[in-house]
């Protein structure tokens, strides 16, 4: 299955919205495009300020964990510009989310076998059913 970079971005939204909404913070914008690796820019709002993030991440599917790893980025705060896995740290601590290095792991039983970025997509591939 392919997904282009507007379905990736509403699966994604979809996903994180409800655990945004538990941090009384609103997504404002948000761009996503897809090179090498998954890049987003978003304004969202925490506290009545708006914060500017930009961040990029790739994505796989292993040990039933959907793998948000090689995350960089920063959110420009008020007048702190603030590295994005802090941010994250600060954000998931009392989730199921779990952070390890630069990589986000959540543990949800899907039926993927691997997840590729291929040309500007995002390709799935599923389990064969037995």
């Amino acid at each position: 299955m392919l997904l282009c970079e507007k379905e990736v971005q509403t699966c994604l939204e979809f996903g994180l919205i409800p655990l945004l909404k538990e941090y009384f913070i609103e997504v404002k914008e948000v761009s996503l495009y897809i090179h090498d690796k998954i890049c987003i820019d978003a304004h969202i709002v925490y506290q009545d300020h708006t914060v500017n993030m930009k961040s990029s991440f790739l994505l796989d599917y292993q040990d039933q964990c959907l793998c948000f790893y090689d995350i960089s980025g920063s959110a420009e705060y008020l007048f702190l510009n603030i590295k994005i896995m802090n941010v994250l740290k600060q954000l998931l601590k009392n989730t199921d989310v779990k952070i390890k290095d630069n990589a986000c792991y959540y543990k949800i039983d899907l039926p993927i076998q691997s997840i590729e970025i291929q040309q500007g997509q995002l390709e799935i591939k599923l389990k064969q059913r037995t």
